[in-house]
């Protein structure tokens, strides 16, 4: 089991944390309404990098396939 410190809300500490290492999406929370209303804040429109950088790592040539 992981234990994880509680978050505060971004404008408040500008804490960020990444669901995985796997992954690796960024995500921070906004907390409203004296904490009845928690929103999670995610990036949401770097779509073209992330598939630049998919495309920019993808090698079909490799060290086994070679001679």
């Amino acid at each position: 089991m992981t234990t994880l410190e509680a978050m505060r809300s971004f404008k408040v500490d500008r804490q960020c944390r990444r669901f995985s290492s796997v992954d690796n999406f960024n995500f921070s929370v906004t907390i409203f309404q004296e904490g009845d209303v928690l929103s999670i804040c995610v990036d949401a429109g770097a779509h073209g990098t992330h598939v630049a950088g998919i495309v920019a790592a993808y090698h079909p040539v490799t060290s086994h396939s070679l001679p």
